[in-house]
């Protein structure tokens, strides 16, 4: 990228600035989702704080807020396949927050992987369910759901109900739930940033309409008030948001 493009260094000249922060409006709120499975990411991550590396996460957020001069990053988010990076951690996350005035630690993780709050709750301010892979459950080989396999929203739902959910829905009265739904589209290259030409890998949400997906979360919410409805919902793999959803 050249010497202007610094990745670690918190500046002005790094490309995280040039090439994200500076794009966004003021008003729009981060958090800092690293990525922690590799053991060289681990390690500097680790030279940040020169302690640990989630700590090292939590420091690098800080010294942006303390650029910016704003709490633009107001939280740290890990993600759960990633945990072998952070999990010896955990239980020093409140104490990260409250030394780098870091707002929320939160942890991502797998629709079906409930367990992981029981395990980690005791730490996490927020919990984001990734909303893709669907497979039905207890079947004798993977069989993967997905919208393209059904003709509405509505079948879709149902299709959910009577083979995915299982009984991980009945965790999801956690109030620290928030849902993010995957928009890949693997035979579409319409999207707003694609990746090496495609909208992803799987067959989810960048398949349908702006209107399928909204009718898709309205009825999720009408269906399953105390679990779906009064939630925050997102959209996972933005980059993949397919063009049409946009007005011209």
């Amino acid at each position: 990228m050249g010497s202007n493009y610094k990745l670690w260094t918190v500046s002005t000249d790094s490309i995280i600035y040039r090439e994200f922060l500076s794009k966004l409006p003021s008003s729009v709120t981060l958090v800092m989702y690293p990525y922690m499975l590799a053991s060289a990411d681990q390690a500097a991550w680790k030279l940040v704080s020169g302690t640990t590396p989630l700590e090292g996460v939590f420091k690098y957020t800080s010294q942006w807020n303390t650029l910016l001069g704003t709490d633009r990053f107001r939280g740290v988010v890990v993600d759960g396949e990633e945990r072998v990076g952070f999990t010896n951690d955990m239980a020093s996350a409140p104490s990260y927050k409250a030394k780098y005035n870091i707002a929320t630690f939160a942890y991502a993780t797998g629709y079906p992987q409930v367990g992981d709050m029981i395990k980690y709750g005791a730490y996490v301010d927020e919990f984001y369910l990734e909303m893709y892979d669907f497979y039905v459950e207890n079947s004798a080989a993977l069989k993967l759901v997905q919208n393209t396999d059904t003709k509405s929203a509505g079948e879709f739902v149902a299709k959910l109900n009577s083979q995915v959910w299982g009984s991980a829905i009945n965790k999801y009265d956690d109030p620290r739930i928030q849902f993010m739904w995957s928009l890949q589209n693997s035979a579409s290259s319409a999207c707003i940033y694609p990746l090496n030409g495609l909208c992803g890998t799987k067959e989810d949400f960048g398949t349908q309409s702006l209107d399928y997906f909204m009718s898709f979360i309205a009825e999720m919410k009408s269906l399953y008030p105390s679990k779906f409805g009064n939630k925050p919902h997102g959209m996972y793999q933005f980059n993949f948001m397919p063009t049409s959803w946009f007005s011209s």
